[in-house]
């Protein structure tokens, strides 16, 4: 997907991909639901599959960011490609930094309207809990916004549906700011043999949440946490130097791929791999045991 800007005489075309990260992300989270649904006797998943999918969903809100922030540049300041170095010094900052940059692009009032969300400071303590979960931090992080745990390695599903509840009502804040676009990202949904497609805050409000929930009565578990749309919603901007703005989708017919004529014998080589390198003595020494990692010299 790319987004066009169109000037006089020329056009930009910008990468366009949180929403697919948005749509992957939760696919998977999706599948992590799924395991909770099945287990039988303890109520958790993997955590480092919730820890990934935590750190998967903050990096897509930065990529939000960081699109908007590109949009708007080229929509109302700028219509034209800046130099590499200019590039490293516009998009490649802190989420904040970029986000103040934005502000500074569209209409005067929206800042302390959207201060008086309370967005900062939800945002600030999702923050916080990522760069605990990827840099090994130690110790607790202050939560009095939200309701994440102090200690973010024991997060849970409920963590994860606060988290979206809360980057759902950022993105809701702009998601009208380009006319004549909705930047609320798109997500799959399989049924009838047909994927349909649903808003975020649809699919997170109307559906997402609805399953959290079944589950939850399933293991006779009760919810913690409540999750609503409260933001208002930025008026679209006008722009003086670009004439119009959209998205567009490329897709390939199967006409299109190249044919590349591929071996279609089923083989299951990563098994074979293991028959060749793993001994008879290991399999020997383990077999019937029931082994845990080992990390002794």
């Amino acid at each position: 997907m790319l987004f066009n800007i169109k000037y006089d005489t020329n056009h930009i075309a910008l990468p366009f991909i949180y929403s697919d990260y948005f749509d992957t992300t939760t696919q998977s989270f999706l599948s992590y639901l799924k395991h909770l649904k099945n287990m039988d006797n303890n109520p958790r998943c993997n955590i480092a599959e919730l820890l990934q999918a935590f750190t998967n969903y903050f990096a897509a809100f930065e990529q939000f960011i960081s699109t908007l922030y590109e949009i708007l540049f080229f929509y109302k300041q700028q219509s034209t490609i800046p130099s590499e170095q200019e590039s490293l010094k516009l998009f490649r900052q802190d989420y904040d930094k970029t986000l103040q940059s934005i502000f500074k692009l569209i209409a005067p009032d929206a800042r302390p309207e959207y201060y008086a969300t309370g967005l900062q400071n939800k945002i600030k303590e999702l923050g916080n809990a990522r760069n605990y979960i990827l840099h090994g931090n130690i110790g607790r992080i202050k939560t009095e916004k939200t309701k994440l745990p102090q200690a973010p390695l024991t997060i849970n599903f409920e963590d994860i549906m606060e988290e979206l509840d809360i980057i759902i009502n950022f993105i809701n804040f702009f998601r009208y700011v380009i006319p004549h676009c909705d930047l609320m990202p798109n997500i799959r949904i399989f049924a009838d043999n047909t994927v349909y497609y649903k808003r975020l805050d649809e699919y997170f409000y109307n559906y997402l949440h609805h399953y959290f929930i079944k589950i939850l009565e399933k293991h006779n578990l009760s919810p913690t946490k409540e999750y609503h749309l409260l933001t208002p919603r930025v008026a679209p901007e006008s722009s003086n130097i670009a004439k119009e703005a959209f998205v567009t989708i490329y897709y390939l017919t199967p006409e299109d791929y190249v044919n590349i004529p591929m071996n279609k014998e089923k083989t299951n080589y990563f098994s074979q791999v293991i028959d060749e390198k793993l001994s008879k003595e290991e399999r020997e020494r383990t077999k019937g045991k029931f082994q845990l990692p080992n990390f002794a010299v």
